[in-house]
């Protein structure tokens, strides 16, 4: 059984990359009328963090049901 502090501290990680990625994604959003390397660079970031987020919120899953 997973403790409630654990639960607490991934809850936590998912809600701020959440966060994180709607900047991002806003950085995004500003630098498509410029386009270039700075959107390039944006935009991998973006992919990045969306990965991140999937597994992120595949771990809570994982603590959630095993809870």
């Amino acid at each position: 059984m997973m403790s409630k502090t654990e639960l607490e501290i991934a809850k936590r990680q998912v809600s701020e990359l959440r966060v994180r990625l709607l900047q991002q994604q806003t950085i995004v959003l500003s630098l498509r009328r410029e386009g270039g390397e700075k959107l390039e660079k944006a935009t991998a970031l973006l992919n990045s963090m969306m990965d991140e987020l999937i597994d992120l919120e595949a771990k809570w899953d994982q603590l959630v049901s095993a809870s």
